[in-house]
């Protein structure tokens, strides 16, 4: 049963819709859950990666991380210390996490770190 993320192109809400088949998902129009608008486009969702000796991908970690960053970063930096659990993801993300839970913003984070590497801040 599979579930797609999407953006409605009139009121720009993200939500996930849910199918009851993979045919259902080709075959139905999904519509808005906040205007009832039909022009959505389907996003490309955050996928899992598994580790090898790990206990599951922890997908929910990072499907849930959506929209935390403006919410609150340290809301974020929590997400990121429970999906890294045993392991060590560097001084780096140690780094990010520790000034997330500061509560500085992430842009301002991404932009002091492109930065001290002579990157300049462009479209991803």
């Amino acid at each position: 049963m599979p579930t797609y993320e999407y953006e409605c192109k009139a009121c720009q809400s993200r939500m996930d819709i849910w199918f009851r088949s993979f045919s259902a998902a080709t075959t139905e129009t999904p519509v808005c859950a906040v205007c009832g608008s039909k022009k959505l486009k389907r996003l490309l969702s955050s996928s899992a990666v598994i580790y090898p000796g790990s206990q599951s991908a922890q997908p929910e970690a990072a499907a849930s991380t959506r929209g935390m960053a403006e919410e609150s970063p340290q809301m974020l930096a929590r997400a990121m210390k429970n999906a890294s659990t045993g392991r060590d993801m560097g001084q780096e993300f140690d780094e990010v996490a520790a000034r997330l839970d500061k509560g500085e913003h992430p842009k301002a984070i991404e932009k002091s770190l492109r930065k001290r590497r002579g990157q300049k801040m462009g479209p991803h």
